[in-house]
């Protein structure tokens, strides 16, 4: 029974179930899990698939188990790293946070460690202590380190120091004629509304100046042009329409959503006999 409980979770012959129907089956029969590597693959395939369909708390749970109860060294580090990824997705930074502390190892490689410390940062954030994020990111200039810095910035209402991390960001205009990348031109309304309410209207003049012209072949061209026309007083546009842009700012996001995909083979370990695949640097 084991080997048929083995077979059928680790080796991908429940793929036919729904994420539901396997993990309903795997709790009636939990007890025949293997010890070892065979095991924690089940778990961590199983987590994997319910992620996809988001019952978040349902995938953190059985990965919590692993961290506590059966792993150590980097496996431990590498899948505590993901726990805490889920538990930010599904809103739980205090439990991120602890997934982190639960998960802390010697030797953790330098990839990994920098992700641990983007996701830490990030909980702290959300769990108002900005100050401290920040000063964990402080000698970090990678571009994911840059983004959550504004990140913060913004949640904590530092509409200047928001206004010129983005400016970094963002770095010199195109050239006349260039067509902007969709994620830049995002980053550029974002600094805009930043400048909007710093009531900066010197810095929303030289952004119309120097982005003006390739933002209007951009999706955001309409947002941009009531962010930054001159006739704005004090450079605040539509107070409603500042406060959705706002609400929906979140530069981090797509660091977390890459947790959804991109955790799972590097957490497991590989099927006996098969040399373990190199690391992989964080997106």
């Amino acid at each position: 029974m084991t080997r048929t409980f083995t077979d059928l979770f680790a080796r991908d012959g429940a793929a036919k179930m729904t994420p539901l129907e396997a993990m309903g089956l795997y709790e009636q029969y939990r007890e025949l899990t293997p010890p070892g590597p065979d095991g924690d693959r089940i778990i961590r395939k199983l987590a994997e698939r319910l992620v996809e369909i988001d019952p978040l708390d349902r995938a953190a749970q059985l990965l919590d188990h692993q961290v506590q109860y059966r792993l150590s060294g980097m496996e431990k580090a590498q899948v505590g790293t993901r726990l805490a990824g889920i538990r930010l997705l599904d809103g739980k930074p205090e439990e991120a946070v602890a997934a982190l502390d639960k998960s802390n190892v010697p030797e953790i490689g330098p990839d990994l460690a920098e992700e641990r410390k983007l996701l830490r940062a990030r909980a702290l954030s959300q769990i108002n202590k900005g100050g401290e994020a920040v000063q964990l990111l402080a000698a970090d200039q990678s571009r994911n380190a840059n983004l959550l810095r504004i990140d913060i910035a913004m949640r904590d209402k530092q509409w200047k120091a928001a206004a010129q991390a983005l400016s970094d960001v963002i770095g010199p205009p195109p050239a006349a004629g260039a067509t902007l990348d969709p994620q830049v031109s995002g980053l550029i309304v974002n600094r805009a509304t930043a400048l909007s309410l710093a009531g900066d209207n010197a810095g929303l003049d030289a952004l119309r100046r120097d982005f003006g012209p390739a933002m209007e072949q951009t999706k955001d061209a309409a947002f941009f042009r009531l962010l930054t026309r001159p006739e704005e007083s004090a450079g605040l546009a539509d107070a409603n329409t500042i406060r959705q842009r706002i609400a929906e700012i979140d530069l981090f996001r797509s660091f977390l959503d890459n947790c959804r995909t991109s955790r799972q083979e590097a957490a497991a370990p590989p099927p006996a006999g098969q040399p373990a695949p190199p690391a992989q640097p964080p997106s």
